[in-house]
């Protein structure tokens, strides 16, 4: 059985940025997802070890077929 979070959602690729470089490092797909979760944290859809990020750094949210 398929939760709500996953019924009806985006298609979204995230890139990782190598601000001095200009360039991608690193990327993630998603399909049929409705809230990704980017953090330190065990469990994030995308999991950062970065010390400068928050265990939940940022939600992101598709709703009415927009990524905010």
């Amino acid at each position: 059985m398929r939760t709500r979070n996953e019924l009806d959602g985006g298609r979204v690729t995230l890139y990782l940025l190598d601000a001095a470089l200009e360039h991608p490092i690193q990327s993630w797909h998603f399909e049929n997802q409705r809230k990704l979760i980017i953090g330190r944290a065990d469990g994030s859809d995308i999991t950062l070890t970065d010390s400068r990020v928050s265990r939940l750094h940022v939600e992101i949210m598709f709703d009415d077929g927009v990524w905010t």
